[in-house]
């Protein structure tokens, strides 16, 4: 079925980032760590919000202190600067570039989404200077699809698995998961899923 073939789609990206962040082994750069924590604590929050949770009543559930639960979000922000950071390398190395149609069409996407039209989905990019950032976003996606493609699978057996139907519809890549496409820093951050919420709720006047 279209789930199990997401299913498997997401766990090849999560393999394949999880290899990719153990091969860089340099100092972080504090900022886009602490960035990229701040977003996820801020995620965090609005999502138990949004069930009815407090942060104080999931701690008492799971057993963990807030200092314990900031460091395992700590954790998930190390690991998506050191995917961004190689991203980054791939696309240099590959030549990897988004021209004007790629971010037509991720307008047209963010618009489906939003159920609004992909002119006031441009509007909104533009009017908050954040084009450059959707093109470094789309460039580091581009990265990872052609990483994930370049990949040799195996099964259990050593056998090579046949993954062209898991990837005939490339590589959906969320920015709010660990893969790093999302991390922000310098000219290269991410405002795709902001952009969408923002685009919703924006009074439809334009």
């Amino acid at each position: 079925s279209e789930s199990r073939l997401n299913q498997a789609r997401n766990s090849v990206v999560d393999r394949v980032t999880d290899e990719l962040a153990k091969l860089v082994d340099i100092e972080l750069p504090q900022p886009m760590v602490e960035g990229d924590l701040q977003s996820r604590v801020r995620n965090t929050v609005e999502t138990f919000q949004r069930q009815g949770i407090a942060i104080a009543q999931f701690l008492q559930i799971t057993g963990q202190t807030e200092e314990q639960f900031i460091e395992q979000l700590r954790d998930q922000s190390r690991k998506a600067v050191r995917v961004d950071l190689a991203l980054r390398a791939i696309a240099k190395d590959r030549n990897i570039e988004v021209d004007d149609q790629a971010i037509a069409d991720e307008y047209e996407r963010i618009a489906q989404r939003a159920g609004v039209k992909p002119a006031r989905v441009k509007k909104l990019y533009e009017r908050n200077d954040a084009v450059g950032d959707l093109r470094a976003q789309l460039r580091k996606s581009a990265a990872l699809e052609w990483l994930v493609r370049e990949v040799t699978y195996v099964d259990e057996t050593g056998a090579t698995i046949a993954t062209d139907m898991l990837l005939r519809e490339g590589v959906n890549i969320d920015p709010a998961n660990d893969t790093g496409v999302g991390v922000g820093g310098d000219d290269e951050s991410n405002t795709g899923e902001d952009a969408t919420s923002t685009v919703a709720d924006e009074p439809k006047g334009d």
